[in-house]
């Protein structure tokens, strides 16, 4: 076996592993495990984790009111952002020697954190919602504009991907990788700290925003170029988060809503099991698919690159993008309605 790194449909690197020709009945059958594993367990219980604090919030909304929980929510988010990588060096299983202690103490500060973090994050979409009803009604004619309007803005900045949720997105906690998660620009503290602000606001409040209104219905290119002093630095880091919180994740919140609240106008044409079932079959034939279309749509790794290809990848790579955070709206959408319907 040999690892191999590679890009994704959408530039990003993805690491596999190539298997010998006799091996290729073992990889379909892991894929095969691998997705039955996504449909029936990780994501049932995520969504049920999300229900779960979602509705117990809705119980108490005198305690938790719409923009409270907006907000408490991205300054969590924020401060998670702006402390990953401290919270790396402290508790990465690479530092120090290794002990029982350390090694339990690692784990519990994990979980808390992480469920501290998904708390954070339910607390700022359930909020973006909420004020998105407020603001906006329900309507057929409003869910899909606002839908096709975030979605555009998200494919311009290039934050698209930020739309897919399980079971079109799996995460493991890995160890070594459970407080570290990417920003927009991606950019490390320790070398740009004012870049890293920067990029961690926009990314929690700028394409956090944009996939809510999603689901529910180089500017920095000349500061890197030359060495900025302290206070830039500090600056720019501090105001990449703040794009991040403001932009991102509200676009990312209207697109969901605005997708999931076209389907609640129409219940007859979308009902829970439909949509539950629909997007498992979505997820299945684009996990199939997904090496052959990379094969096809990825970049040329000889550099040949012409007009017409790259125009034909870009629009193969939104639109499959698309069905896929359509996917992962019909079947948490359905899944939810069960839950409230059996739960």
């Amino acid at each position: 076996m040999e690892e191999q790194e590679r890009l994704s449909l959408d530039g990003l690197p993805v690491y596999s592993i190539s298997l010998s020709p006799p091996n290729r009945c073992l990889k379909r059958l892991l894929h095969v495990s691998d997705t039955i594993v996504s449909l029936l367990i990780i994501t049932p219980l995520a969504v049920a984790h999300w229900r779960g604090t979602w509705t117990f919030m809705d119980s108490h909304e005198d305690i938790f009111p719409a923009w409270h929980c907006f907000l408490l929510g991205s300054v969590l988010h924020t401060a998670f952002a702006l402390l990953r990588e401290s919270l790396h060096e402290e508790f990465s299983s690479t530092r120090g020697t290794k002990s029982i202690c350390r090694t339990i103490q690692r784990f519990i500060i994990s979980k808390i954190y992480t469920y501290i973090f998904s708390i954070a994050c339910i607390l700022q979409w359930r909020g973006g919602w909420a004020v998105l009803d407020l603001h906006f009604g329900h309507g057929a004619n409003t869910a899909i504009i606002v839908t096709i309007v975030t979605f555009v803005i998200l494919v311009s900045i290039r934050c698209v991907r930020n739309t897919l949720a399980p079971p079109f997105v799996i995460i493991m906690d890995y160890k070594d990788s459970v407080f570290i998660f990417p920003t927009r620009f991606r950019i490390e503290g320790v070398h740009k700290p004012g870049l890293y602000v920067l990029d961690c606001a926009f990314s929690v409040l700028g394409v956090g925003s944009l996939v809510v209104f999603v689901w529910r219905s180089d500017f920095f290119t000349v500061w890197l170029s030359s060495p900025p002093d302290k206070c830039t630095k500090r600056l720019l880091n501090f105001g990449d988060t703040l794009l991040s919180w403001f932009l991102i994740s509200p676009l990312a919140i209207a697109h969901w809503r605005g997708t999931w609240d076209y389907m609640d106008q129409r219940p007859d044409k979308f009902p829970a099991w439909y949509c539950f079932i629909l997007g498992g079959i979505l997820h299945t034939a684009f996990a199939l698919l997904r090496e052959p279309l990379h094969d096809e749509f990825s970049p040329p790794s000889n550099g040949n690159k012409s007009l017409k290809r790259t125009i034909r990848r870009i629009i193969v790579t939104k639109l499959y993008t698309y069905i896929f955070s359509v996917g992962s709206i019909m079947h948490w959408r359905g899944g939810w309605a069960m839950m409230e319907l059996h739960l």
